[in-house]
Formats: structure tokens, sequence, C-alpha cells
């Protein structure tokens, strides 16, 4: 299309990336504009595209539209028939007459037109055609619009697609809009933040309990069942006189608790325990797919019951302490 400058008499260049199901994406903000990149008012959204208004998309600078368009126009409302109508029709003369037009209005004085005259004006629509130049980035097989996530966690902010990193490299060559399609990873203290939180909302209270539940590092052990209860007996070393610090006490333990899963994240290495590794994706939709199956196969670790040998009552029994091989999950 030939450069024709619009309204404002700016010339409007928009971005343009198109898809093989016609659809395509536009923007009126560019790269290379620095500081009026980040904080870019688009115009695009006033516009319309073969009589239609552009889609929003989840990118604030991006939007969508059906198909190449053959014809864009502006639409504002703009103020007509302008003019001053007398307030008190007893004074209509030849020296005060009805309406006075707003160009007219300099003939008369000012403290004419505020004691006895009031201003109007009418609203009209105006529609213009503009022609633009289209910077055609590239046409894209297979599109798919990018979808958001939101993870819940035992932090303040939940964790969103804004958390996903992706390679320096395709932030350079890819518009924004297309980075969704792009390999990324998740951190590995925003892992922790997610699957400490899924644990959580998820655990079978009655086969597993959280034993540390810190943001540096998170325990669970396995509540297993004794076939036959132990019977002991103790004292309570704090109470408040010596007969009763050194009266026996009975108690009878039902059950045993075993480790069954612990982690911390890199940033902390807390002693003793696993930290959590990145998760990675060839797209943010794998990327999901895969912290998903990962609080999946961990959840469903913890919660499968573990019962006592009834030959050994126990002593042969090891409890495996869940790691962590993404590749397995």
């Amino acid at each position: 299309m030939k450069n024709k400058k619009d309204g404002n008499g700016d010339k409007i260049k928009i971005n343009l990336i198109e898809t093989d199901s016609g659809v395509c994406f536009i923007s009126d903000c560019h790269a290379n504009d620095g500081y009026d990149y980040t904080y870019h008012q688009t115009k695009l959204d006033k516009f319309l595209f073969d009589g239609k208004y552009a889609k929003t998309t989840w990118h604030r600078n991006w939007f969508m539209i059906d198909k190449y368009p053959e014809k864009i126009q502006s639409k504002t409302m703009e103020y007509v028939n302008q003019r001053y109508e007398i307030i008190d029709k007893k004074f209509i003369s030849d020296t005060y007459p009805e309406i006075i037009s707003y160009d007219n209005s300099e003939d008369f004085p000012t403290t004419i037109l505020d004691d006895l005259y009031s201003f109007h004006n009418d609203k009209k629509e105006i529609i213009r055609d503009i022609e633009v130049d289209f910077i055609k980035i590239f046409k894209v097989s297979n599109f798919e619009m990018k979808k958001e996530y939101n993870f819940k966690t035992a932090g303040k902010q939940d964790i969103t697609n804004e958390n996903f990193q992706h390679q320096l490299l395709d932030g350079i060559i890819f518009p924004e809009i297309m980075l969704h399609s792009r390999p990324c990873k998740l951190s590995s203290p925003d892992v922790y933040k997610i699957l400490r939180q899924y644990i959580i909302d998820n655990i079978d209270k009655d086969v597993a309990r959280i034993t540390s539940n810190y943001d540096f590092c998170f325990e669970v052990k396995k509540i297993i069942r004794r076939i036959v209860p132990r019977h002991f007996t103790y004292t309570d070393i704090f109470a408040r006189t010596k007969k009763q610090r050194n009266k026996i006490h009975k108690g009878v333990s039902e059950t045993i608790e075993k480790s069954c899963f612990e982690m911390t994240h890199d940033r902390e290495n807390y002693k003793g325990y696993t930290p959590i590794p990145e998760i990675y994706g060839n797209s943010q939709d794998e990327l999901a797919e895969n912290i998903d199956k990962l609080c999946k196969n961990v959840i469903e670790h913890i919660n499968t019951p573990v019962k006592q040998c009834q030959h050994c009552q126990g002593t042969g029994l090891e409890v495996q302490v869940k790691k962590y091989n993404l590749e397995e999950n």
C-alpha cells in the first residue's frame, strides 16, 4: 500500500505477520523505538480493517485481524454546526438574532454572548480512508494462539507466562507475539514454589504428612500403620514438680513415619536437601505440560499408601525418597 498521512499528519507504518489460516497479526509498535516501545500508545484500536476493529491479543502491542485488509479507515467524532442560541426568546430582534454561528460570533461583544446566549454544537461521525505501509515480517505455518497459564504458588504472586524465560537470541529475532512457540524454561525457585503449593493442596493427609515447609526446604513423610502397635513408656521432663517429672507414663505408637519426598532449590541449596532443577519445554505449551506432569508424578508418589510387611512387621521396609529425573516424569 502507498504511503499516505493519517488524520494527524503522521505516516502510518504497521508490522504484519501472516499465517497460513489467513489471520494476520499487526502492530504499530516498533522494537527500535527505544523509550516509546515500552510506553507505546497504539492507534490501531481506533482503525477499521475492512469495516471491523482489530481484536486484542495477549500481547498489548499486537492485534489480530481476520485477513490481509483491503481497506483501512479511521472513525472519529467531530464537532460541527457550532453556534450560539439565545437563552430567552423574548429578546430576539434584529440586534439579537435567535442563532449566531460560531464564525460570526466575533461581531458580537463577549458580554452579550455570555449573558444572553448559550453555546451549542453537534457531533458527527467522520470516516476517512487511510493508506499505510505494511512491513511484512514473515509468514507462519501451523500457528496457534498463545495460552495464558497461571500456577498457584506458596509465595505472594502466582507464576504466569511472564515467568517463562526464553533464549536471548529468540528474543532478538522473533516478535514478542511469536515467543510463546519458542523453547523456554522455568527457574528452579519458581518450580519449587509451584510444586510446594501443589503438594499442600493435594496431599492425602491419611497417607502422608508435611514435616518441613519453608521457602528454602520442604519434606514429606509417609504415614505407615503398624501391624502390631508398639507400647512404650516415657516421663514428662517439662512437668511442674519433681514427682510429676519422675512419673512413668505409658503410650502406644500405631504408625511409623518415613521420608518419601524432599527438595530445596538452586538458590538456597539447603544442606541435605535435593535442589529441584529447572524445567524446559520446546514451547510455552510444552513447558506448562511438563510442569503439570511433574506435579502429578510427585503427588502420585506421595499419596500412594505403604503398608508394613506382615512377616517381618516392617523390619525390611524401605520407602523410596523421590528424586528428580524429569525425563521419567
